[in-house]
């Protein structure tokens, strides 16, 4: 069976560092995985421009931050955008905005303050997500939950690269 494509029609590489998270990504929709434990940064820029004909992708959503924004930047295709939207690796290093123009690329940061900053984007934005969240579209997978005493449990879990989906942390009543 052909995995479904994504709600905006597109081609999703998943990159992991296990084959455990790379077949979450398959049951999610994604069409093709790099297991980043087993394949060097190089290889897997090869393997992206052998999967999209040598052009690149339109966008990289990255979460890791410093030890992945070479690989995205170096997978990016002309005119494309990369999204970065966390630090697990540490922040990114500072870099000369010039170097984007060989490939005429975009960057982009988001953070949630940015889109809710008045009550009524946060009406709009929290109703579409609860709508999504009724109808089935969106699915939201809860790893685990921690008792709060847990914290550093959860964030040694989180760092070390040991969870997919969300961490709870559970306050005590």
């Amino acid at each position: 069976m052909k995995p479904m494509m994504s709600k905006k029609k597109a081609h999703v590489i998943a990159q992991a560092s296990t084959d455990e998270k790379l077949e979450k990504a398959k049951n999610a929709g994604a069409e093709y995985f790099l297991n980043s434990s087993k394949l060097s940064a190089d290889e897997q820029v090869a393997k992206i421009l052998e999967i999209t004909n040598g052009k690149g992708v339109q966008a990289s959503f990255d979460s890791i931050g410093k030890d992945t924004a070479e690989l995205s930047l170096a997978a990016i295709a002309r005119k494309g955008t990369f999204v970065t939207y966390g630090n697990a690796t540490g922040p990114i290093p500072p870099f000369t905005l010039t170097r984007l123009a060989a490939k005429n690329l975009k960057i982009t940061r988001p953070q949630v303050f940015g889109y809710i900053a008045t009550p009524e984007e946060y009406q709009h934005y929290t109703s579409w997500l609860f709508k999504l969240i009724d109808d089935g579209t969106l699915k939201i997978k809860i790893f685990k939950t921690y008792p709060l005493a847990d914290y550093k449990l959860a964030a040694a879990d989180l760092e070390g690269r040991k969870t997919s989906g969300k961490l709870v942390l559970e306050i005590p009543q």
